[in-house]
């Protein structure tokens, strides 16, 4: 959501943006709230958030179904993601494994 007016005097943030991760184990979804833009870097937060998170619940893999956007593989998430997973190969947290999904009907 952004702010309709340049100088609005509204002290709330430009934008936000909301995360949503569905666990298909549990059945059970996460969210979370960031101000600003959902950036690469803002994306890595959230990554690691969950990441953390089945990790301390034993989980060895994670499966990340993306839904498209262009921040799910910018350069700092990629990166992201290949260092957490060189440090699962280590015993440090939980591999991740990500796959696509089609945001468009075919034809």
């Amino acid at each position: 959501m952004l702010k309709s007016e340049a100088n609005d005097p509204d002290p709330d943030p430009d934008a936000i943006a909301c995360y949503g991760f569905y666990r298909y184990d549990t059945r059970k979804v996460s969210v979370r709230f960031v101000e600003g833009r959902p950036v690469g870097d803002i994306t890595v937060q959230f990554l690691e958030w969950q990441c953390a998170g089945v990790a301390e619940e034993g989980k060895k893999v994670l499966v990340v179904i993306w839904d498209g956007p262009s921040w799910h593989t910018a350069e700092a998430v990629a990166g992201w993601l290949d260092d957490q997973n060189r440090r699962a190969a280590r015993g440090a947290g939980c591999e991740w494994t990500s796959a696509s999904c089609r945001s468009r009907a075919p034809g």
